[in-house]
């Protein structure tokens, strides 16, 4: 019937009457076979064939079958439906002990709706189950950039950079670049990449990016105890690089939120007197000796001071 009239829909109903009646079953369902994979037929047809071969099948415990037939109606399902089959793929694949199968779906998924959390949930402890992290941040990356919602698609491409850094420090560099420096990233995320790239720069022959890393956390940092430790680490590794006026930088920011910080007055001492910055150095020991603390140090400070000035400073 189906070959001499080519009505899928009127084979369709004929099919499914014969599958009802239990009338030559397997021939009926061959024809639906046929108009399911028939590309010119009405999708609302090929939607019904699909219906009547999941009923027969999962009646019949044929469940290669079952999901034989689903995956060939995602050739043409619209979007929405194609999440619902790449669910049910995924589920019947971890049933059958198919953990890459069943990533593969629920990266689909995610890539479809990057909101589903669910999707990302499922797809990360698939990866971390088989070591599937190339995969796994490709599908983070793929979805971060469908995602519509700024804080998800930033979300999404930070957790790529974060899977992405376990094997591959240049491309999670370049991942955690993009948000530091996107338009309209939200502070909390943009320091969260400044923070993870300083991380992941953290080798000899990086020191002077990850100084810079340093730097922006530290512009980024809200939190007034991490951004003091930050800036610590900024003036320090200054240092050891020879980028004194960084270095001093940084101890001077600490300064300009609390002026009675020793460590940072100290450090700042001592590179001022190795650089022979001699005014910088009276001001910045008079400054300590204004502050409170034991006589016998004020009177040291003030006396290195006033050598200072006697000395490299007198024809000043």
């Amino acid at each position: 019937f189906f070959d001499k009239v080519g009505d899928a829909a009127a084979a369709l109903a004929e099919a499914r009457a014969m599958v009802d009646d239990g009338v030559k079953v397997d021939e009926a369902l061959a024809v639906v076979e046929r108009i399911l994979g028939k590309t010119d037929a009405d999708v609302a047809v090929r939607n019904d064939a699909l219906e009547v071969l999941r009923a027969q099948y999962v009646a019949a415990d044929r469940n290669a079958d079952v999901e034989r037939v689903l995956a060939i109606a995602l050739t043409f399902a619209p979007e929405t439906e194609r999440i619902a089959l790449h669910r049910e793929l995924a589920r019947r694949a971890e049933e059958r002990g198919d953990p890459g199968a069943a990533l593969e779906h629920w990266a689909a998924v995610l890539g479809l709706d990057p909101t589903d959390e669910t999707a990302e949930e499922k797809l990360v402890a698939l990866a971390e189950a088989t070591a599937a992290f190339g995969r796994l941040a490709q599908a983070l990356e793929v979805a971060s950039r469908r995602a519509t919602q700024s804080s998800r698609r930033v979300g999404l491409l930070l957790s790529a950079a974060d899977v992405r850094a376990r094997a591959d420090r240049d491309a999670a560099e370049t991942l955690y670049r993009e948000v530091l420096d996107g338009e309209g990233v939200a502070t909390r995320f943009r320091r969260d990449a400044a923070r993870r790239l300083s991380a992941i720069l953290d080798v000899p022959e990086r020191r002077a990016d990850r100084l810079a890393a340093f730097e922006r956390v530290a512009e980024l940092e809200t939190e007034q105890a991490e951004r003091r430790r930050v800036l610590g680490l900024v003036a320090r590794l200054a240092t050891a690089l020879g980028e004194i006026d960084r270095a001093l930088g940084g101890w001077a920011r600490r300064l300009s939120a609390d002026p009675g910080d020793v460590e940072a007055l100290e450090a700042r001492i001592e590179l001022l007197e190795k650089a022979e910055r001699h005014a910088e150095l009276v001001d910045a020991l008079l400054h300590r000796a204004a502050l409170p603390m034991p006589a016998v140090l004020r009177r040291d400070d003030l006396v290195r001071a006033a050598a200072v000035l006697a000395g490299p400073l007198a024809d000043a």
